[in-house]
């Protein structure tokens, strides 16, 4: 059976994914399971969290207890014994409090407090009298002194004490009644037993629980023999932290005062100042890691094996073809474009597809070889004709005392037909500025045309104009011919040129179907529609198509601008296709001519950075030619 190459990467994730997934699965049940040698090593802060939680619940139930027999014990009871009655009867059904006790607070507010003993009970056995009579209470009580500490309102003292004849106990002391001003007129004294706490020190995970007050004494422990209860750690690395404030919790390696090193967390267990310590001897902690590292080893080495043999095969099935494909790859990169594949499973598979696919390429790159030369030949015949339409452009801005003017060009994608320059002859200034219809190479020559019959006319004025009106009607006459020869029939061109007197103002002007130029008046009006006038009206037919010129006559005072441009400026359009309207180009150039009173080269930058700016692109569509032009106000 023939496997595509789909289901054979899928084979070889799917085995990937069993083998990393049983990995995975026959790792971690042994981790949790068998070995605990990674929660010994790093889990004896989550060993210290869990003791500090069971014991801050179990001491705030037996609190609970305590208090609730402590306020009973407040009642009216008609007689003492029958207080003392209540209180056995409620110890014989405990089996964590090994007695319980009320002081009283009998010194004025304004002295250190001393405390005298209201009443005592004891678990039924463990006194010595093994009675609760009121006589035997208060002897009891002058043989067992009080030795708690004296506490603050809210927080609860912890102290060892004994207690015969069951030795070590937990003494826990809660204020019990405050005044208004957070002072307290009872102190509860609560006695727990010693193993009451064996429940609570027990720990699955491996490690030995001990309880520490807030002066590092140990009150119970899990392993008595490294660490009896009553003995002073104050001293042990581990409890720095907590003795200090420091850290509410916090996990560290230590030795302890038998040179052993141990492995050790502690966390607050916030209640009355006592702290669940969790600890190992280091070395357990090291001889499980070890076994488990072995044999994660011998594991993860015997599922790699297996990976890498599946993956093997299942690679060599898939890179033979490729490298069939790669070497005919290599030899069509040398240009032997015969070069062909032969595949086995051709058409079985994706392989099969893929060098059915590879040898119909091959025999379709040489075509595209050649249509790709072809192209290369034509684009650089098209950047030929862009360069040599550059050329028909001015060099340089013209700025006279009378007459200042700047040019700008938006270039579109391929080679268009804009075209514009000047010349002066006296006194006298020349602009011309077309728009061949249409785009390539064809665009150019007629651009090219125009050219030669605009300087062959200046050229025969001979730096002087005699005759404005005669001069700029031979310059149309020889135009049409130049075009229409260029153009063939098959373009044509827009074109308006002027004659402008830089001492009078006088600007004598035709228009062959061009955009007329506008002039802002330098006399200024608010509104952008009053402060423009044209330079000549529009005109019929274009150049190339049988024009006659037709004169116009425009005065331009000192100051005025005016601004020669081709359709490719009011045509753009912004990214959403709205077309620049006449009004928003006459609003642009208004702010700009404000803005710039005299600088008509910083006024055509502007205005074309607009352009691109309202089209947002650095290509036009069509070429975009400004123009700026202004009389000096000297003028």
């Amino acid at each position: 059976m023939v496997l595509s190459i789909g289901r054979k990467i899928n084979l070889l994730l799917v085995s990937m994914l069993l083998l990393t997934g049983g990995g995975i699965v026959v790792t971690a049940t042994d981790l949790f399971t068998s070995d605990l040698g990674h929660l010994i090593s790093k889990g004896a802060l989550d060993a210290a969290a869990m003791l500090s939680s069971r014991a801050r619940g179990e001491l705030r139930h037996v609190a609970s207890r305590a208090f609730t027999l402590g306020m009973a014990s407040l009642q009216e009871f008609r007689y003492p014994a029958d207080r003392l009655q209540f209180i056995e009867e409620s110890l014989k059904r405990d089996s964590q409090l090994a007695g319980l006790s009320l002081y009283a607070n009998e010194s004025p507010s304004d002295q250190a407090p001393r405390f005298r003993p209201r009443w005592r009970a004891i678990q039924p056995g463990l006194a010595p009298q093994g009675t609760f009579s009121a006589q035997a209470l208060e002897a009891f009580d002058r043989e067992f002194p009080v030795d708690f500490e004296v506490v603050r309102k809210g927080e609860v003292s912890f102290r060892l004490a004994s207690l015969k004849p069951v030795g070590l106990v937990l003494r826990m002391a809660i204020p019990f009644i405050w005044k208004a001003k957070g002072e307290f007129t009872e102190i509860l004294v609560v006695e727990l037993r010693q193993d009451a706490f064996s429940a609570l020190l027990e720990n699955s995970t491996g490690y030995a629980g001990l309880i520490v007050d807030g002066k590092g004494t140990v009150l119970g422990s899990a392993d008595p023999l490294s660490f009896p209860p009553g003995e002073d750690l104050s001293g042990l690395p581990l409890l720095a932290p907590l003795l200090a404030g420091r850290a509410p919790a916090m996990q560290r390696e230590f030795t302890d005062r038998g040179g052993l090193r141990r492995i050790g967390a502690f966390e607050k267990i916030g209640f009355g100042g006592l702290a669940a310590v969790a600890q190992v001897p280091f070395d357990h902690a090291e001889r499980a890691t070890h076994e488990l590292y072995l044999r994660s080893l011998f594991l993860a080495g015997a599922l790699l094996s297996l990976a890498l043999m599946i993956s093997f095969l299942l690679s060599r099935a898939i890179s033979n073809p490729l490298r069939a494909l790669s070497a005919a790859a290599d030899r069509i990169a040398t240009g032997d474009f015969g070069a062909r594949v032969s595949i086995r499973s051709r058409g079985r598979d994706e392989l099969g597809l893929l060098g059915t696919s590879f040898n119909t390429m091959a025999g379709k790159i040489g075509e595209l070889i050649q249509q790709t030369a072809q192209k290369a030949r034509m684009e650089k015949e098209l950047e030929t004709a862009r360069l040599v339409q550059r050329r028909f452009f001015p060099a340089q801005d013209l700025a006279t005392p009378r007459f200042r003017l700047a040019g700008s060009l938006l270039p579109a994608s391929e080679c268009g037909g804009d075209w514009w320059h000047y010349a002066t002859l006296g006194d006298h200034l020349i602009v011309a500025m077309g728009d061949v219809t249409g785009h390539g190479v064809s665009a150019a020559l007629v651009t090219a045309a125009a050219h030669a019959a605009f300087s062959l006319c200046v050229e025969r004025a001979k730096g002087q104009l005699a005759d404005p009106e005669a001069w700029l009607r031979r310059l149309a006459e020889e135009l049409e011919v130049a075009i229409r020869a260029a153009g063939a029939g098959q373009a044509g061109m827009t074109l308006v040129a002027s004659v402008l007197d830089t001492r009078t103002g006088r600007a004598l002007s035709f228009n062959a179907a061009h955009r007329p130029p506008l002039v802002l008046r330098a006399r200024g009006h608010e509104a952008a529609d009053k402060a423009f006038t044209t330079l000549v009206p529009a005109g019929a037919p274009g150049m190339g198509e049988g024009y006659v010129a037709n004169l116009f006559e425009t005065q331009l005072a000192p100051g005025d601008f005016v601004l020669w441009y081709t359709d490719g400026l009011v045509e753009c359009a912004d990214p959403s296709g709205r077309p620049m309207s006449k009004v928003e180009l006459r609003s642009r150039l208004l702010e700009l001519c404000s803005r710039h009173p005299a600088d008509v080269r910083a006024i055509c930058d502007a205005l074309m950075a607009g352009v691109r700016e309202f089209t947002g692109r650095a290509e036009a569509e069509d070429d975009i030619t400004i123009v700026v032009g202004q009389r000096s106000a000297s003028g």
